[in-house]
């Protein structure tokens, strides 16, 4: 009892009442609307090629953009020797 005190006077909140809540306010989430049915698989599937097309598609388009300039490029050279970098030390160091 005395730990939940200390818990409840530090973060002035009851642990298992933050976690209840928490779901208790995700339900509403999974309502659907009168008349419409939850979908199948492929329908699901379908949505899902649809959003990922559309994702790679303004992927490339943002890609082309960067592509042609310089200074985006030269950012993210050296992000990327950076990490290059980092992970050689890391393996290095590990011997």
């Amino acid at each position: 009892m005395l730990k939940i005190k200390s818990i409840t006077r530090r973060t002035y909140a009851i642990p298992c009442a933050t976690g209840l809540a928490t779901v208790a306010m995700s339900f509403p989430a999974f309502a659907t609307e009168p008349g419409t049915s939850s979908g199948s698989l492929t329908d699901t599937l379908k949505i899902f090629s649809e959003v990922m097309a559309w994702f790679l598609k303004e992927g490339g388009t943002l890609l082309s953009w960067m592509l042609d300039k310089p200074i985006i490029l030269l950012s993210l050279a050296i992000f990327f020797v950076g990490s290059v970098i980092g992970v050689l030390s890391r393996i290095y160091s590990s011997f």
